[in-house]
């Protein structure tokens, strides 16, 4: 697998209007996984990165199979790894996904068993996509545990939620709304939606209380893929594309949301949304 999201596209984030001026930060986000499953999250890693991308070797002497796995916990976890990616692999692969344009207002939803814990179960929107660039997204529902009021300095109280848009530029601020030509320098990506704009105006607006909580949605950091990255991964079948709706970004519950774009597309696509998080789960 490609090293999802990790690019960073400093060039173009600086010269990008809907990125310029936006606050530089000192708080950082990071991922925590208990100690006690770190030893099993690698180990399901590997054996899934060994079955997509090295299926010739796994016959061979001296690499992990389920018939040479010493113990039966090891045993039953490598089969429930393959037999789910069997039964997804019959219902879905990346045919389903080449017709499908990426362009700024898509969504990406990773695959049901991506064990990437930056985009584990993730809707990402795609902000900017092009050939020359690359491509910038933010995911839509990872809240974090931090207020505006926290992180930066003289900004007027908000009750809105903070999210973390990607691991790239997490000392970095980014947000969407739906105030249109309301707020200056932003740029268009979907209907009633749009990226970015002119910060101190925001502020100013929250001021005088003109901007409500579900109009606009902040975020640390964003995910950025190379050119040609992005492409190579769907190839990988390790996202699913979507289209984006106001609703999805601003009134739908996070913690559901990837099911619910997933339902919300019927077919192989509803099926699939019912897939538990973790292979050895039914």
């Amino acid at each position: 697998m490609n090293d999802y999201g990790r690019w960073t596209m400093e060039s173009s984030r600086q010269a990008h209007p809907a990125l310029k001026g936006l606050p530089t930060i000192t708080a950082k986000y990071k991922i925590q996984t208990a100690p006690e499953i770190k030893g099993l999250f690698w180990f399901y890693t590997c054996l899934v990165l060994l079955r997509r991308t090295l299926p010739s070797l796994q016959s061979r002497e001296g690499w992990v199979t389920r018939n040479s796995a010493t113990n039966a916990e090891t045993e039953f976890m490598y089969y429930r790894i393959e037999s789910l990616h069997m039964e997804e692999e019959k219902l879905w692969s990346f045919e389903f996904e080449k017709g499908k344009e990426i362009a700024p207002g898509s969504l990406l939803l990773s695959e049901p068993f991506m064990f990437d814990e930056n985009f584990k179960r993730t809707v990402v929107l795609v902000c900017e996509h092009t050939e020359d660039n690359g491509t910038v997204g933010l995911i839509l529902n990872k809240p974090i545990e931090l207020r505006l009021n926290d992180i930066v300095e003289d900004f007027p109280p908000f009750k809105g939620k903070i999210f973390l848009g990607g691991p790239v530029g997490t000392d970095t601020m980014q947000f969407l709304h739906c105030l249109g030509n309301k707020i200056e320098n932003s740029l268009q990506i979907a209907d009633h939606l749009f990226w970015g704009g002119d910060f101190e105006q925001v502020k100013g607006m929250m001021s005088r209380n003109e901007i409500h909580p579900n109009d606009i949605r902040f975020f640390l950091g964003y995910s950025g893929w190379a050119p040609t990255q992005l492409n190579d991964e769907l190839k990988e079948n390790s996202w699913i594309i979507a289209k984006a709706t106001r609703q999805y970004i601003f009134e739908a519950d996070n913690e559901t949301l990837w099911k619910e774009v997933m339902r919300d597309m019927g077919g192989v696509y509803n099926t699939m949304a019912g897939y538990p998080e973790s292979p050895i789960l039914n």
